[in-house]
């Protein structure tokens, strides 16, 4: 009797138009086929007698090190010419040592492509800080599907380990307000993906715009609602900063130059606070960046950054 294959997470590999072949660390990835259809009823009938499908916009999100997700990839899409999602195969409980697993690969032979953004990143206090990033799978020409799926394949090799962080303080106009416990950063830019013609998968995409927005949760609500008031105010500098984890000892540092920062000014909104039996109060805070002309992207992004003592 057979029995059900198993897989697990692999490096990913990609190359970047005009760029050399690339393997990342990720620790998750995810595929998804986002077919479309509609259950066709008519005359009066109680049951669909038809399910029709007009395509499909398959995707891949890949999450991985904020360090690296930023340093590949950047704030703006990136196109693709290769990119090879790894599933490694298992045998008696273990990964298999021979060429036996499995890729989910872009069609290059065929000229598909793909497009692929930095959508934000996520951190709360003793975690690392991780960065997800999208991929918008592209046809040559609407009907040849952009992946392709191969069995027995060698897995490609990573060496090392990912420079990591962690939370690290956050400084509104150059002063520190302790107490940080959290920070999500979101891109806002939906890539649109867009089919005509009757294809069945998508030839073309284009990212028209972006509101980049950042969440904090902060554990000092009554200092963060006495600075920022009920209806928050403008910063000319918010600047959140991410620790390095060392990566020898792993213990997160405030060495110079191995902290990562993000740079804004815009508005800062308090969301209210919650008190409840038992825990400690706290306040969210939404940051707004603006850009200086509506083009210059409005976060700014160091990767060798000192960390301000708290």
């Amino acid at each position: 009797m057979a029995v059900s294959l198993i897989n697990s997470l692999a490096p990913v590999t990609l190359t970047i138009a005009g760029g050399s072949l690339l393997t990342l660390p990720v620790v998750s990835m995810g595929f998804s086929t986002d077919i479309m259809s509609s259950m066709i009823h008519h005359s009066g009938g109680m049951s669909p007698t038809l399910v029709t499908v007009p395509g499909a916009n398959p995707r891949i999100t890949l999450t991985m090190p904020l360090k690296i997700a930023y340093q590949t990839f950047g704030f703006t899409p990136k196109k693709l010419t290769t990119l090879d999602a790894y599933l490694s195969h298992f045998v008696d409980a273990i990964r298999d040592s021979a060429a036996t697993h499995n890729r989910i690969h872009l069609d290059s032979t065929n000229s598909c492509t793909a497009l692929a953004q930095l959508v934000g990143w996520t951190v709360n206090v003793d975690g690392i800080v991780m960065a997800n990033v999208e991929v918008v799978l592209l046809s040559s020409d609407g009907t040849k599907p952009p992946v392709l799926f191969q069995q027995d394949q060698a897995l490609p090799v990573l060496t090392g380990t990912p420079d990591l962080h962690t939370l690290g303080p956050v400084t509104f106009d150059g002063t520190v307000y302790t107490g940080l416990a959290g920070a999500d950063v979101t891109i806002n830019a939906p890539i649109n993906a867009l089919r005509s013609d009757g294809d069945l998968y998508p030839r073309v995409a284009a990212r028209p715009q972006n509101a980049p927005s950042l969440s904090l949760s902060h554990t000092d609500a009554e200092t963060i609602l006495a600075t920022l008031g009920t209806l928050g105010l403008y910063s000319t500098s918010t600047v959140v900063y991410f620790k390095e984890y060392d990566p020898t000892t792993g213990v997160a540092n405030r060495d110079a130059g191995t902290a990562i920062s993000v740079t804004v000014h815009g508005r800062l909104h308090p969301s209210g606070t919650d008190a409840q039996q038992g825990a400690v109060a706290g306040t969210g805070i939404t940051v707004m960046p603006i850009s200086t002309d509506g083009i210059v992207f409005p976060l700014v992004v160091s990767v060798a950054a000192s960390s301000p003592a708290e």
